[in-house]
């Protein structure tokens, strides 16, 4: 099931951004930044149709050749809608089935269309997110990560007149290539008492995003904190430094260092991150380096870029994450998307690559390419169409009972899940009725008679 959760992922990281830039001439700012935060402030609807796998390694010619003769027949449409989103799957145009999704607390709810009156619960750190890859690398790593520069900004552009008592300020002058020359620097020193007693309630107060109230008020702070502000000729943020100790628990209590180069001008974004953070005891570390740039040119184009590099150690676990990506959108998109993992000597990447046009207003029409790679091998390459307009409003189901699935042995390949026993009840129903020169997939390792027999129990 990766090579769907990939497209699934790359359809909606693509639409964000489509429907983030074509909403871009009239949003505030430089528009919503939907791709790089997971969210969009309105309704979109995604298409995909006319799927073809080029190459399946493990198929083989002939095998992947059957295998898109039933794909052909095979779309889906995606809307999502703030912490909502509908998926609804077909087969030849016409709906098999559709599923409604809602996050919150930790959670996720599933109502199937076929069992209306069901919510299927699951958490969002749950096993399915762990085999999810890109997916759930975007919701713990990139999504949030965008989530947080945005909100702390504002935060720390507050922090020198909340801690003027323990402030410094002296003049400077310092360059930073592509950000600016710095002119004023304020030093800031939290004693250990202070920081004990005081600095949870501060930082709450000085936060205005929700994310940011959240993360701070996760944080336990122990020992001096320092924090350096530098600011431009037109007294702008332009570097920030952070040092202290901080951590979730008492038990993961890191050695901090953030230093941030940022701008924020007009139809300009652009950020320069490093953090550090190795465990206070073992040798646990999450390291990143992190360079983002978000711009509206004149002609109402929207361009963006980024290079996220993470260097991960927990326990056992030793992994490295990088996630790069360029895109321009205006009345083309065009660029690629590239994220690869690399752990236990083994590292997959996946390609995106889009090639689409605005058709009308503010949808947007063409194709979609997506490779995966096994080190320098080929695994999977993908194409599709792809349509990308605004959507309808969802709204929250409405159910009887909640179901949570039982926690099961990965191994124990004799344990029933009746989600997924029923949709593939429907999906071949629907399949199997598709003209028989197109079922070769399922039939080309199947007796004649075993197969026949098949086909009149349908």
């Amino acid at each position: 099931m990766r090579n769907r959760r990939f497209i699934h992922t790359a359809v909606l990281l693509i639409s964000a951004f489509l429907i983030g830039s074509a909403h871009a001439a009239y949003a505030d700012g430089i528009g919503s930044d939907a791709l790089m935060t997971g969210r969009t402030d309105f309704p979109i609807t995604v298409k995909v149709s006319e799927p073809v796998f080029r190459l399946i390694a493990r198929f083989g010619a002939d095998r992947t050749e059957s295998f898109n003769k039933i794909l052909k027949h095979i779309g889906f449409s995606v809307t999502v809608d703030g912490d909502l989103s509908e998926t609804v799957i077909s087969v030849d145009s016409e709906p098999a089935f559709s599923y409604l999704e809602t996050s919150g607390d930790g959670e996720k709810r599933t109502v199937y269309s076929f069992d209306p009156d069901t919510a299927y619960i699951c958490g969002n750190d749950g096993a399915e997110k762990e085999e999810n890859g890109i997916t759930g690398f975007l919701e713990d790593h990139f999504f949030t990560l965008n989530r947080l520069l945005d909100g702390f900004y504002p935060f720390f552009e507050k922090t020198a007149e909340t801690f003027s008592e323990f402030s410094k300020s002296t003049k400077t002058s310092l360059n930073f290539s592509g950000y600016g020359r710095g002119v004023r620097q304020i030093s800031i020193v939290l004693p250990a008492q202070y920081v004990s007693e005081h600095l949870p309630e501060a930082c709450a107060a000085i936060a205005d995003a929700e994310d940011i109230r959240q993360f701070v008020g996760r944080l336990i702070f122990k020992g001096t904190q320092k924090i350096m502000l530098l600011y431009d000729q037109e007294d702008r943020l332009l570097r920030i430094r952070y040092d202290g100790e901080a951590g979730f628990s008492e038990d993961s209590m890191r050695s901090v260092s953030a230093a941030w180069r940022c701008v924020r001008n007009g139809n300009e974004k652009k950020d320069h991150l490093t953090l550090k953070t190795p465990a206070k005891k073992g040798g646990d570390r999450y390291n990143l380096t992190y360079e983002r740039a978000v711009s509206l040119q004149d002609d109402s184009t929207q361009k963006i870029s980024w290079d996220l590099q993470i260097d991960l150690k927990d326990g056992e676990l030793r992994e490295k994450d990088s996630f790069t990506g360029e895109l321009s959108a205006g009345d083309q998109l065009n660029g690629n998307i590239v994220y690869s993992r690399k752990t236990d000597g083994t590292e997959q990447t996946v390609t995106i690559v889009p090639a689409m046009k605005k058709e009308n207003g503010d949808e947007y029409a063409g194709a979609l390419e997506i490779k995966e790679n096994s080190g320098k091998i080929i695994t999977s390459s993908f194409t599709a169409q792809l349509s990308v307009g605004p959507g309808v409003s969802l709204t929250a189901p409405e159910y009887v009972k909640e179901y949570i699935p039982e926690t099961q042995d990965p191994d124990d390949e004799n344990k029933a899940d009746p989600v997924q026993d029923r949709i593939a009840g429907i999906l071949i129903t629907k399949l199997l009725a598709l003209p028989q020169e197109d079922l070769g997939y399922f039939s080309m390792d199947i007796p004649a008679d075993t197969w026949n027999s098949l086909l009149q129990s349908y």
